[in-house]
């Protein structure tokens, strides 16, 4: 597994994303908590700022059929709370880490989407899986 130092404070070219590669959980939600796709299957492409330093990547959202399909590119999606997934959306990484041929072998951590969470549990008894309102949290 990738060491969490390396997940919090960015990875080589040899073992995973670098800081560049870095999102907060706001720069990547908003379009999807808002629903912002294209209106067809033309991507829109919404550009991503990292954490860190700039970058060129964007989250790319197409309409396939009644669903909007968001294509994440490789890097750490930072999550700091839960996020209500809109229905008839689906959510893509950049590569699926599962090796068909070898399920045991670790896959390469820079062509991943991660998604890592930035703050934990401090209450062990409230139910976390529940929102007041289930159509907007």
């Amino acid at each position: 597994l990738l060491p969490l130092a390396c997940l919090l404070q960015g990875c080589g070219p040899s073992n995973g994303p670098t800081q560049g590669h870095i999102y907060t959980y706001s720069s990547w939600s908003e379009p999807i908590r808002h629903g912002r796709c294209s209106s067809d299957t033309t991507p829109l492409e919404i550009p991503l700022t990292p954490k860190r330093g700039s970058s060129k990547d964007v989250l790319r959202c197409t309409l396939q059929g009644d669903i909007k399909a968001y294509d994440f590119p490789t890097g750490i999606f930072e999550i700091d709370e839960q996020l209500l997934v809109p229905e008839r959306t689906s959510i893509v990484g950049a590569m699926s880490p599962n090796d068909v041929v070898d399920p045991t072998k670790t896959p390469t951590w820079k062509e991943q989407t991660l998604f890592l969470a930035t703050r934990g549990v401090t209450d062990y008894t409230m139910n976390y899986c529940h929102a007041q309102d289930m159509v907007v949290t």
